[in-house]
């Protein structure tokens, strides 16, 4: 019971800080943006989101070494063997270092085929390759500090990091402010975020010796049974890793490639939104993901798939809660931020937007589960599979239908392979339950989100679409309706009853720990109070120190 409070504890914890951070970060993304679009542009938005988009790309490099080195850590932890954590650094740290030199050099090495990535030369005063070589340095300057933030997720204390991240934040967006406003140079402004990111790799860093400093000094040589089990994850997250890499961040690069710089910069407007919507379910994940790898660690699969009814069932009502709010709002937003009609996009490609978000991002908790349960290798092949059709209808439907053509590549390499695979895997290779009990869930979460957004959408469609009180209006029904609705259909479910119940069972515990301290103190002020002596029960008087006065004694 107490690993389970623990548990919780540790995930609220790292909620509550994340979420903190992510706001943060994403009104001074929004901020930045709003400043960014008055004094550069499109042209400038294009060529911002077309790098960051070959570099990740580029972080391939990666491989899926994170993923495979903290998973391996959740079991010494739990057994508080930290020999076996210092080598599991070790070859982290090593591995990462290579990592890092490969980045350089492929970074580099693509500089001559940066021309044919846009497809009319953006019609701004900079060098690309300057500004790329930016991107480059702030990718690979991370991956020099990686290994020891491995320890922060592994154990959990995921709020270090958002803390740390909330400064490198707010240092980033007031820097970037003034240099555009001040200087309007954009490789001033991409510099900053060079130097921010190393801050923050830099703190993390030091604050992961501090917290964890028996987690230093010389390592053993990780054992071959060991290294065995990391490599055959690890060859696993390479494939995981090539998948996600073309399917999530090839779009920009043929969108830019194939239309144009400037539709690309108005596309990111709306790719920002949904990445920071993105973030806010990461960030949950992110919290929590620590807690279901020691769960699975220490529980057996029966009592863990419990638990992973519950988070599912969490997960769908903010996805479906998030997808009918941007709806409703996007368009509006768009044309009220930007303050230009030219900025907002056809409303089907909104549409697709939101629905490719919702299939992504539903799959969130079964993914989560699935990697903290080692099931890398099972699945190896599905995001080849999901990025060869991904990639395939990318360049067949860009030349017919645009960029809803990219979008709906994306929507269908979905549906072939993640939605159904994963889950898949999870239930037959650990919970060992029937797939149609996922299957018949989802889409019954779906349809009741379908609903409750066309209710919001109808009550919404009589609002005026200009001005910004009208469009806080609308966000405040976005906001109360849905998750109204949700709560009056949802309320019986078993799901919302165990949620309520640990979120119950767990401010329960700090109240009685705050009426046990604050006993605590009473008695220890009946004692001392004033450094005065008090009486006992025949009336003599009773010093500090415990002994019995004549009454005489000052």
């Amino acid at each position: 019971m107490a690993n389970e409070q623990s548990r919780s504890v540790n995930s609220i914890r790292n909620t509550v800080f994340a979420a903190i951070a992510y706001v943060v970060k994403l009104l001074a993304q929004f901020v930045v943006r709003f400043v960014f679009i008055r004094y550069f542009v499109a042209e400038y938005l294009g060529v911002n989101g077309l790098f960051t988009n070959i570099l990740n790309v580029l972080s391939l490099a990666e491989l899926g070494v994170g993923n495979a080195i903290v998973y391996s850590m959740y079991k010494p932890i739990a057994e508080n063997d930290t020999e076996k954590i210092k080598s599991l650094v070790r070859l982290y740290r090593n591995l990462y270092l290579i990592i890092a030199l490969v980045i350089i050099v492929i970074g580099l090495a693509l500089i001559p085929a940066l021309p044919f990535l846009i497809k009319d030369a953006p019609n701004v005063d900079i060098n690309l390759t300057v500004v790329y070589l930016l991107f480059l340095a702030q990718t690979a300057i991370g991956y020099f500090f990686a290994y020891r933030r491995s320890l922060v997720f592994a154990y959990q204390r995921n709020d270090v990091e958002s803390k740390v991240s909330l400064l490198a934040q707010c240092i980033l967006a007031v820097t970037q402010i003034l240099i555009i406003i001040f200087w309007k140079n954009f490789y001033a402004y991409t510099a900053a975020f060079v130097l921010c990111n190393a801050l923050d790799a830099i703190i993390v860093f030091a604050v992961s010796y501090k917290l964890f400093p028996e987690i230093r000094g010389k390592a053993k040589k990780l054992e071959k049974s060991d290294s065995k089990i990391i490599a055959k994850n690890t060859g696993a997250m390479v494939c995981h890793k090539l998948g996600s890499a073309i399917v999530f961040s090839t779009d920009s690069i043929i969108i830019s490639a194939f239309i144009g710089a400037a539709v690309l910069g108005y596309y990111s407007n709306y790719t920002l939104i949904t990445a920071a919507m993105t973030s806010v379910v990461n960030l949950a994940m992110t919290a929590i993901k620590g807690s279901i790898g020691n769960l699975i660690a220490q529980k057996g699969a029966d009592e863990v798939y419990k638990i992973y009814q519950a988070l599912n069932f969490m997960l769908m009502w903010l996805v479906g809660f998030i997808a009918i709010g941007l709806i409703v709002c996007f368009q509006h937003f768009i044309r009220l931020y930007t303050g230009q009609a030219e900025y907002v996009l056809g409303f089907t490609t909104m549409i697709l937007l939101c629905v490719s978000f919702y299939l992504t991002q539903s799959r969130a908790i079964t993914n989560n589960f699935k990697e903290c349960a080692g099931l890398f290798w099972n699945d190896r092949f599905k995001p080849l599979f999901e990025s060869g059709i991904n990639l395939g209808l990318d360049f067949l439907l860009v030349y017919f239908m645009g960029i809803n053509g990219v979008i709906i590549a994306t929507i269908i390499s979905t549906i072939a392979a993640p939605l159904w695979i994963e889950p898949y895997v999870l239930y037959k290779h650990y919970f060992k339950e029937s797939l149609w009990h996922y299957f018949v869930r989802y889409l019954v979460y779906t349809v009741i989100t379908l609903i409750v957004g066309g209710i919001t959408y109808a009550i919404c469609y009589s609002i005026p679409s200009d001005g910004l009180w009208w469009f806080l209006l609308r966000f405040a029904v976005c906001i109360i309706v849905p998750n109204a609705l949700f709560l009056i259909i949802y309320f019986k479910m078993p799901e919302f009853k165990y949620l309520f119940g640990v979120i119950k069972s767990i401010l329960h515990k700090k109240k009685a720990t705050e009426i046990s301290d604050c006993a605590n103190n009473e008695i220890n002020e009946t004692v001392t109070l004033g450094g005065q002596n008090e009486t006992n029960e025949n009336g003599e008087e009773i010093s500090q120190e415990g002994e019995i006065s004549d009454g005489n004694t000052k």
